[in-house]
C-alpha cells in the first residue's frame, strides 16, 4: 500500500509543492475519509440485507441450496483436474 501511494499520489501534487507535506496529508486524509464512508455504506447495506434475508424463510432455503451446488461444483472441478 505504501508503494502504491508513493508512486501514485505525487502525480496529483503540483511541482511547486513537492517538498511540502501538506498536499500529501490532504490526499491521505481524503483517501481515509472516502474509504471510511465506503466501508460504512457496505456495512449498513450488508446489515440491511441480512435482516431482510433472515425474515424470509424461503431465501434462507434457496441460499443453502445455491451454496450446496457451488460446493459440489467446486468439488467436481477439483476431481476433474489433471494435476
Amino acid at each position: 500500500m505504501g508503494i502504491f501511494f508513493l508512486s501514485l499520489l505525487p502525480q496529483f501534487i503540483a511541482p511547486d509543492f513537492v517538498n511540502s507535506t501538506l498536499p500529501f496529508l490532504i490526499l491521505g486524509g481524503t483517501f481515509m475519509l472516502t474509504g471510511t464512508i465506503w466501508c460504512l455504506f457496505l456495512v449498513f447495506s450488508a446489515s440491511y440485507m441480512t435482516k431482510t434475508f433472515r425474515k424470509n424463510e424461503y431465501v434462507g432455503i434457496a441460499m443453502k441450496k445455491i451454496s450446496g451446488f457451488v460446493f459440489v461444483g467446486l468439488g467436481l472441478q477439483l476431481l476433474l483436474q489433471k494435476e
